[in-house]
């Protein structure tokens, strides 16, 4: 018999017991409870028991394979400050099937984000950890805009009137082609650089 059928028949066990006592020996049902309760509370503590030492360890190694003192200092600071609330859309606010995973940061003077779509044979618990991992590494870097929200931006600089900049962890090609684009129509220049793991993109009058 299997773990989990062994489990059910136990949990099925002892309902069936609790009742028939109920029923047929009321008085004697407390008496029984009674006695079962240390072996129940006993079990319950050895599991937080085994708890313990695996978060230990977990933090152990985590804190080991990092690369170096500075990342484990980044990790408590943004630990320290960071608060987390979770969404969940339900009813009339899910439309239509499938899912998705999307976090954002709200900093001092920006907001950072990060979103991966579901897909099959995909488990939620890797699609969490790619977005977490994203939003981490723009937080780290200090970004200005996640790059979704850099692909849409070029434009607005281009409209600003004056010199104008912000800095992104990764320039992709959809803010390039964009880039391009608006210098055939709008006197205006583009310029990237970089800065440690950033990419400034500036923008100027011709």
């Amino acid at each position: 018999m299997s773990l989990t059928a062994r489990v059910l028949t136990g949990l099925a066990a002892g309902l069936a017991v609790g009742i028939v006592l109920a029923l047929l020996a009321p008085a004697t049902a407390p008496v029984v409870a009674a006695w079962i309760e240390p072996v129940g509370l006993l079990w319950v503590n050895a599991l937080r028991m085994t708890v313990i030492p695996l978060v230990f360890a977990g933090l152990v190694m985590g804190a080991a394979s990092a690369r170096d003192g500075r990342s484990i200092g980044r990790l408590g600071a943004r630990a320290s400050r960071a608060t987390c609330d979770a969404v969940t859309l339900e009813g009339e606010e899910a439309v239509g099937q499938g899912g998705a995973v999307v976090m954002w940061a709200q900093c001092e003077h920006t907001v950072l984000g990060a979103g991966r779509v579901a897909e099959r044979g995909l488990r939620a618990e890797v699609l969490g950890e790619t977005v977490g991992t994203e939003l981490a590494a723009d937080l780290d870097a200090g970004a200005a805009l996640d790059f979704h929200a850099a692909d849409q931006m070029p434009v607005y600089l281009a409209l600003a009137g004056g010199p104008s900049s912000f800095t992104t962890r990764e320039l992709t090609e959809h803010a390039r082609t964009a880039m391009w684009l608006i210098e055939q129509f709008l006197p205006v220049r583009f310029a990237t650089s970089r800065e440690g793991e950033l990419t400034r993109i500036s923008t100027s009058p011709v």
